[in-house]
C-alpha cells in the first residue's frame, strides 16, 4: 500500500478515479470482514468467561476495550462499532452481504443498523430486505437513511415513535 501510494507516475484522471473507486470497494470489504472478526472475538471471549465461571453480570466486560486497543480507538468507540457489526451480522445479513461485496459503505451500512435499532430481529430483518430490494447500494448516506427510516417506521410504526422521543 505504501509503495502504491507514493508511486507519483503520469495516469488520466479517469484511471485515478476508478481506482479511487476499486479502493473505496476494498476498504468496505475489509470494514466488514473487521466486523465479523469482531463479532466472533467478541463470542469466543464471552464463551470463554462463562467456561471460567466469570459471574453473569461480568460476562463480556473488557471485549470492548480489547477491541478498542486493536483498533487503536476508545473503549467507548470500539463498543459503538461491536453494536453495529452485531447489527449487521445477526439481524441484517443483505445489508452486511451489501457492505462485503463493497457495494455499500461503513457508513451506510452503520446508518441502516441506527435507523433499525429499535426494532426487534425478526422486523429487522424484514427491514433489511426491504432495503436492499430498494436499491439501497444505489444510494448516497442521505436517501439510504431516509430509506431505512420509512420502512423501519411502515414496519413498526409504535416503537419508531418511542425511539424518536428518547432520542430528543
Amino acid at each position: 500500500v505504501a509503495e502504491c501510494a507514493s508511486r507519483v507516475g503520469v495516469v488520466s484522471d479517469a484511471v485515478r478515479v476508478d481506482r479511487i473507486a476499486r479502493l473505496e470497494k476494498v476498504k468496505a470489504a475489509a470494514g466488514a470482514l473487521q466486523m465479523a472478526e469482531s463479532v466472533r472475538f467478541a463470542q469466543s471471549q464471552a464463551a470463554a468467561q462463562l467456561a471460567a465461571d466469570v459471574h453473569p453480570d461480568r460476562i463480556g466486560r473488557g471485549i470492548a476495550d480489547q477491541l478498542g486497543l486493536a483498533c487503536r480507538v476508545s473503549g467507548f468507540e470500539a463498543a459503538r462499532r461491536l453494536g453495529v457489526a452485531r447489527g449487521l451480522w445477526f439481524d441484517l445479513p443483505r445489508t452486511y452481504r451489501l457492505l462485503v461485496a463493497g457495494e455499500i459503505s461503513e457508513h451506510v451500512a452503520s446508518i441502516v443498523v441506527t435507523e433499525t435499532r429499535h426494532l426487534d430481529a425478526q422486523t429487522r430483518g424484514e427491514v433489511d430486505a426491504k432495503i436492499t430490494a430498494a436499491g439501497i447500494s444505489q444510494m448516497g448516506p442521505r436517501s439510504a437513511a431516509a430509506c431505512a427510516r420509512r420502512h423501519a417506521y411502515e414496519a413498526d410504526p409504535d416503537t419508531f415513535a418511542v425511539a424518536r422521543v428518547n432520542l430528543a
